[in-house]
């Protein structure tokens, strides 16, 4: 069993979410998505668990609201 890494690429992460990396961007530029860790001018990474976090915030309020 491959341990997953701490933080997860805008690819990879696009591909778990079934979006594209665009797509990606333009929701965390808008504030609608946690905002990538910048590591250089086009490198980003997000933080899985801040992911993780704001998408079981996200099921909540859907189930919820």
């Amino acid at each position: 069993m491959e341990k997953k890494s701490e933080y997860i690429d805008t690819k990879e992460l696009a591909r778990e979410l079934a979006v594209t990396p665009e797509t990606l961007l333009m929701w965390s530029n808008k504030g609608k998505f946690p905002r990538p860790i910048k590591l250089s001018h086009k490198t980003r990474r997000w933080k899985r668990a801040t992911v993780e976090n704001f998408l079981n915030q996200k099921q909540i309020e859907t189930k919820v609201g």
